[in-house]
């Protein structure tokens, strides 16, 4: 599993977050997976993802007007997830 999955993942097993949300999080642990184009290709992954039914979109939320999609992990996700971490130590933040 790539950081960047691994990261979105992780994030969302500990509680439901907007894509913003993951975005703000990561930069706050001075975490760069994405380059020069950060919304670009974190939306990317998260569109990719959402097929692969790794997580899903369990609301919205309205923040200073704009409406942002809230995703939770699924279980599918807890599983791929749990499986990248047996395979052997992943430390991201």
């Amino acid at each position: 599993m790539s950081k960047t999955r691994l990261a979105i993942l992780s994030l969302l097993h500990h509680e439901p977050l907007c894509g913003y949300e993951i975005r703000k999080t990561l930069e706050q642990k001075r975490i760069n997976m994405w380059g020069a184009s950060p919304l670009t290709t974190l939306y990317n992954e998260l569109n990719k993802m959402s097929r692969e039914r790794l997580f899903e979109k369990i609301g919205v939320k309205v923040e200073s007007g704009r409406a942002r999609s809230v995703y939770g992990i699924t279980e599918r996700g807890r599983f791929a997830l749990c499986r990248t971490f047996q395979g052997g130590k992943h430390d991201i933040f």
